[in-house]
């Protein structure tokens, strides 16, 4: 492993702490490789985040922007409001960025189960043999099986109209199951965008492009990186020959589905609007059809 190799893992906690608990306990010791982690507790108090950090084993920190931080390599940081992922997570390496010295930041659910303790060297190797490559993501499988990465094309606002408009018509998609030997043995591709639940970035150009953009709350934050990655000259690549399950649900469950779609919306006008320069005209009916 190359020495000058320093990686950040930001994990954002929401109302779920048995979790976070988890995830810390179970599944990142599975990890060989060394890191630095920083949960985010959000939309918590402090009393409850000094209890989480106790019980997951890492250091609070109140003050996560002027105060103290202890030489430790695994805390906790704790907003009273709610930030959605974007900002919750921009939270995490604004503050790994007061230790600094980070090569690659990794951004990970707590309801993920890691498959490959050697996950972090597989996507650490795919980077570092592409120089071209800004983000990289493992293979990602639901718990009814369904692939969530990766995602290798646009998908315009006229699709969307077009499939709300003819949703009676429209044949449901058969799920494409790969089975696991086969994509563990498949080689990494070039993709649009991989899904943010785990994902490794280059740090250094997440900081050089301003992390992601705090106009989404949830949502398009993934899609919206590779887009400002691509800006720089830097892809996206997933490497199926490592992979973690998603249990999903674990930031989403306390949202209602009728605001969880308004939100993603929401959010798909920042992507439309000022990453894909959607005509206004077609914004307008998209907004009013979907």
């Amino acid at each position: 492993m190359n020495s000058k190799y320093k990686l950040g893992i930001v994990v954002v906690s929401y109302h779920n702490p048995a979790m976070t608990i988890r995830f810390v306990k179970n599944e990142l010791t599975k990890l060989k490789m060394q890191y630095t982690l920083v949960i985010v507790n959000n939309d918590s108090s402090m009393s409850k985040s000094l209890d989480l950090a106790e019980k997951c084993g890492v250091s609070f920190v109140d003050d996560d922007i002027n105060g103290k931080v202890p030489n430790n390599s695994s805390y906790l940081i704790w907003s009273p409001g709610n930030l959605g992922y974007a900002k919750g997570n921009n939270k995490g390496v604004a503050f790994l960025n007061r230790i600094g010295g980070y090569t690659h930041f990794l951004f990970s659910n707590d309801d993920i189960e890691i498959k490959d303790s050697d996950i972090l060297e597989k996507l650490w190797a795919v980077m570092d043999s592409h120089p071209r490559i800004g983000i990289v993501g493992p293979r990602i499988v639901g718990l009814d099986g369904r692939e969530q990465s990766p995602h290798d094309c646009y998908i315009s606002p006229y699709r969307h109209i077009g499939w709300k408009l003819l949703k009676p018509f429209r044949k449901k998609r058969k799920q494409n199951n790969i089975a696991f030997e086969t994509a563990c043995n498949s080689h990494p591709k070039i993709t649009y965008w991989v899904c943010g639940a785990f994902m490794m970035v280059r740090a250094d150009v997440f900081n050089q492009v301003g992390g992601f953009d705090t106009r989404t709350f949830l949502y398009y934050e993934e899609v919206i990186l590779a887009e400002k990655f691509k800006n720089l000259g830097l892809g996206v690549m997933y490497v199926p020959s490592c992979c973690v399950v998603h249990f999903e649900g674990g930031s989403s469950k306390n949202t209602p589905s009728k605001r969880s779609l308004e939100i993603s919306k929401e959010s798909s006008f920042v992507y439309y609007k000022y990453y894909r320069h959607v005509n206004p005209l077609v914004l307008m009916l998209y907004k009013i059809i979907c």
